[in-house]
């Protein structure tokens, strides 16, 4: 393990629980460190659906000429 120093305002660490602060700060760090990688867990259903959706459809942009290909054959090949 490694000693880590930083500055945080007052009115934050008034905030912390004095009892288990070092603990708090551990999951909070944690907890930032698994939403930027990806491995966050919704809590909720709907969370977890908007979660889906969002992975479901990741890496299927389209470009604004599959776009406009894409509204053509959904009005049936009109523009």
């Amino acid at each position: 393990m490694t000693t880590v120093s930083f500055k945080l305002p007052a009115a934050d660490l008034k905030r912390i629980p004095a009892k288990n602060r070092d603990k708090f700060l551990r999951a909070a760090v944690r907890e930032k460190l698994e939403r930027q990688e990806g491995r966050w867990k919704p809590k909720t259903a709907f969370g977890r659906k908007l979660l889906a959706l969002s992975n479901k459809y990741k890496g299927k942009r389209l470009d604004a000429a599959a776009i406009t290909d894409e509204i053509r054959q959904r009005r049936g090949g009109f523009s």
